[in-house]
């Protein structure tokens, strides 16, 4: 099977159209998914038209136990350029759904914590997304991060890659620690935090015009605050930007392998 085919996913939902940011908003309720500890749905969304087209996917995720929101490293391999698909790290994790982590991998130095274990402790100037063992999700800067105190307390995951795109309290921030390149339009991924259990991925296209332009950073920052986050950060994107369900790729600009991923497990 061609691992690069987008997922086809049946529409169980009518076509809706809504007012947000200005512009028409029209949503494709595609996935319902409820278990026992875990729920999500992942909802297709387009704004603007024609070379101003944008299309992204949401992932609205529910967990009652972060045994339930992990992560995974490329071939099971902590290390520098390790990298596979991200389909094939997903089905070697047993994940229903995954997204690009933070390329961790490309890097030698940047906080790495996962799913509890400590294996990176050397900072650079990247922003960090902190996911504490209690549900609450943080971001900082890397002059405002604290590696005593962050390290003396439970950490389930923290990620280097950023930047942070909101101030705690759901509003978008006014400058971001970025590039100008980078910040301009592109293929994104995000995660984001509503309240404890309660998280939010985002990919958006790009790159295609007519179905999806991509996003600015600013752009990306007012779709995870729509969303009703509080915190969100910006994870790899590019042709990195991928999301995987149930075995296949959910969007369509995913072109390259990666280091690792944030996913879902199927509940046993």
């Amino acid at each position: 099977m061609d691992k690069r085919k987008t997922v086809k996913i049946i529409i169980i939902d009518i076509l809706v159209y809504a007012v947000a940011m200005g512009v028409f908003l029209a949503l494709f309720y595609l996935v319902p998914y409820t278990l026992e500890n875990t729920g999500f749905t992942i909802t297709k969304k387009e704004t603007g038209s024609g070379s101003d087209k944008v299309t992204y996917y949401v992932a609205d995720i529910y967990v009652k136990s972060l045994s339930y929101f992990k992560t995974a490293f490329a071939k099971d391999t902590y290390g520098t350029n390790v990298k596979e698909d991200a389909i094939t790290i997903a089905e070697n994790n047993n994940a229903v759904l995954a997204i690009t982590g933070d390329s961790y991998g490309n890097n030698t130095t940047g906080i790495v914590v996962r799913n509890g274990v400590l294996y990176r402790t050397e900072e650079n100037e990247a922003d960090i997304c902190i996911l504490y063992t209690d549900g609450t999700m943080e971001t900082c800067t890397a002059k405002e991060f604290d590696s005593e105190r962050v390290l003396d307390e439970q950490v389930w995951q923290a990620w280097c890659f950023g930047p942070e795109l909101l101030d705690g309290e759901g509003n978008i921030l006014e400058e971001f620690n970025s590039t100008s390149y980078l910040s301009e339009n592109h293929p994104r991924a995000a995660i984001g935090y509503v309240s404890p259990g309660h998280y939010v991925f985002v990919i958006v296209d790009g790159r295609n015009e007519g179905y999806s332009r991509g996003v600015t950073l600013s752009e990306l920052a007012a779709i995870m605050a729509m969303e009703g986050c509080v915190n969100a950060y910006n994870l790899d994107g590019g042709g990195s930007a991928s999301m995987v369900y149930m075995g296949e790729y959910v969007n369509q600009s995913s072109s390259r392998d990666i280091t690792d991923i944030i996913y879902i497990p199927a509940e046993n």
